[in-house]
Order: structure tokens, then sequence, then C-alpha cells
């Protein structure tokens, strides 16, 4: 009838041959990998204090983060033109209290 589709079949079950391409590697038959070679003792120590200095120093920059807080304060801009200024006025004030004194 129209507008129905046929099954299609793929050949049988997952892992068998399927007209003839090779049969899936099935996970049972994979080798086990050798264990990881021994790690001398002055090597461990040393990757040991590395983590061990990695934590520190990252718990030491959360520390100092957490004591800054929010220092955000809106500063008027006429502080920032008196803090520039304020080198050269002193610097004229010496200047004519010499010449005067």
């Amino acid at each position: 009838p129209p507008g129905v589709l046929a099954p299609m079949t793929m050949g049988g079950p997952p892992g068998t041959a399927r007209s003839g391409a090779p049969p899936l590697p099935s996970m049972s038959a994979a080798p086990v990998p050798p264990p990881p070679p021994r790690e001398d003792d002055q090597a461990f120590v040393r990757r040991v204090r590395l983590v061990y200095k990695e934590r520190v120093a990252k718990e030491h920059q959360k520390a100092e983060i957490e004591e800054m807080g929010n220092v955000k304060t809106n500063v008027p801009h006429v502080i920032f033109a008196l803090v520039t200024l304020m080198p050269y006025l002193a610097c004229c004030a010496f200047c004519v209290f010499c010449v005067f004194v």
C-alpha cells in the first residue's frame, strides 16, 4: 500500500558480520595495559611538594582577594586635578618664598 515503508534489515544483531564486513571488536578481547613504571622516592617527594606548593599558592591568592574586599569608591575629578597640580604649586610657592625672603 502507498505510504507504508517496509522494515529494513541490517544483517543481524550488533557485533555480527554484516554483508561481508569484518566483525566489531568486543570489549573483553582488549589487552590489559601494563601497570605504570615504579616511581623512585625522590621523584615522588618532589611531585608531592610541587602539588602542595601549588595548592598553598592558590589558597594564598584566594585569601588575598578576600582580604581586599570591595574598595571601589567614587572619587571626584577635582581631587585628581588637585593632586596633579600640587607639586607644581609647591614648586612655585618655594620659588616665590626664595625670591622675597
